[in-house]
């Protein structure tokens, strides 16, 4: 019988196709979702989806449709938040993206919402 502790890096479940993690996400709390994605299509960005769909944006997710594959391609979120003043509050968070089938993710693509 072993007396070492096991690595809990080495324990618990695995995926079987790789990290079922396919892209990390930034979201950068701003004060004003708008005019951030005025700034960010001129480096190439467009809306892939934000809510509400009505009255002042609370987020949005951008992507970058001339990359050869825009779910590897750059991609970010805008949040509207008052944090963004204090330089030690604004961290981006990183909402993690699940692995989908091909075309899953045409409705959030602009094919299904969207301004």
């Amino acid at each position: 019988m072993s007396t070492q502790t096991p690595d809990p890096a080495t324990r618990g479940p695995r995926a079987a196709d790789g990290p079922p993690i396919g892209a990390l996400v930034p979201m950068i709390h701003v004060a004003d979702p708008e005019r951030s994605i005025r700034f960010y299509r001129l480096l190439g960005f467009e809306v892939g989806h934000f809510v509400p769909p009505a009255g002042p944006m609370h987020w949005a997710w951008l992507y970058a449709p001339k990359a050869a594959d825009w779910k590897r391609g750059p991609n970010l979120m805008v949040t509207r938040s008052r944090t963004h003043r204090r330089a030690d509050a604004g961290r981006p968070l990183l909402p993690l993206c699940r692995r989908s089938r091909p075309g899953a993710g045409d409705a959030a693509r602009g094919r299904g919402g969207g301004r």
